[in-house]
Parts: C-alpha cells; structure tokens; sequence
C-alpha cells in the first residue's frame, strides 16, 4: 500500500471507471478507447469456448488495455508444453485467431536492454527465482496503428457508452480499430 502505483505505470481497469486505477491525466479517454476496442474484440470471440475456459475474455480486456495505454507491453507466461515445441503463449493464439498476427522475436533481436531492465526488475521485486524455478515469462508488445483517437471519442457523452451513440461511428470503430494490428513477443 505503500507503494506509488502510478509511479512504476501500473494500471488496471476494474468493473467500472472508479473501480480502475489509470493514468490521472488520461484516465476517462483511456477507459472508453479500452470500452470500444473491447467491443470491437467481442464479435471474435467463440462464445462456446468462453463459457467453460474464461482466458479469452481476460486476453480481450488486456490487450484492448495495453493498446488504450500506447505504449504499455503485456507480461503474460508460455506453458511449458509450448515452450518446448517453441509455440506462442496463449494470449498470442488468441490473437492470431482474432486476425491479429503475432511474431516471436528471436535471441538474435537486440532485446538486451528491455529484457536487462526487467531482469532487473524481476530481481529487486524478489520474483526472479520464479523465472529459476522455470516460469516461461513472456513479453507481448502490441501495434495497434488505428486504435480509436482520443479526439473520436472525446465527443461521446460521458455518461453513456461511446458505442451506444452514432451508428456509423460505431461501425468506423469496429472496423477499423484492428486493421493493421500485430504483436510480437518474447521471452524474458
């Protein structure tokens, strides 16, 4: 509790706007650039594999999270299965079902100094002995190049949802909110 959240960019979304914890700054257009890209995802997902296997809605509010944030990569983990046959994580099938390629960076990528920070990281929080213990953690970077503008949605009401107004903008953003959307990740 001590801990200044915001300080190490740590954000969440929660059931409503004030359950979340986000950026002061950009919290309201970040929660309904979140809203409209998560609706935009809800037509992909296979409702028969939702009702007994509730990842993929997890995976929808993440990365329609971290493509709000910009700049924000996901930490997710590979199952061991997959990482022996050198298969992407499950967020990352996901993806690639939703139409969203994903691709592994290999070694040979300079990663150095982001997976050096977060090594770093890993060993001052106390949780790197979860990586020796064989965690197969995983970096997910998403580039989302027509995530829906602030300025689109900045002119929704407040109280209602940006998509339950204007049809044709609500098309516009179901769309086109993914066209041209990738992930690449890899392993920490």
């Amino acid at each position: 509790m001590e801990t200044d959240l915001a300080g190490l960019n740590l954000f969440w979304l929660g059931d409503s706007l004030r359950e979340s914890f986000l950026p002061k700054n950009r919290n309201l257009e970040i929660f309904w650039q979140w809203e409209a890209l998560t609706k935009s995802l809800d037509s992909q997902l296979d409702e028969s594999e939702t009702i007994d296997y509730i990842l993929p809605l997890a995976f929808r509010d993440t990365i329609a999270l971290a493509a709000s944030l910009g700049s924000a990569f996901i930490l997710t983990y590979q199952q061991k299965a997959d990482f022996d046959k050198n298969l992407p994580p499950e967020i990352c099938k996901s993806l690639q079902f939703w139409g969203i390629s994903c691709q592994v960076l290999t070694p040979r990528d300079d990663l150095s100094v982001e997976r050096d920070y977060l090594h770093q990281l890993l060993a001052s929080t106390d949780t790197i002995k979860f990586l020796w213990a064989g965690l197969h953690l995983i970096v997910l970077h998403l580039l989302v190049p027509e995530s829906p503008k602030a300025d689109m949605l900045s002119q929704m009401p407040f109280a209602l949802s940006p998509l339950a107004q204007a049809p044709e903008d609500n098309a516009k953003l179901h769309n086109n909110s993914w066209i041209g959307a990738r992930g690449f990740w890899y392993s920490v």
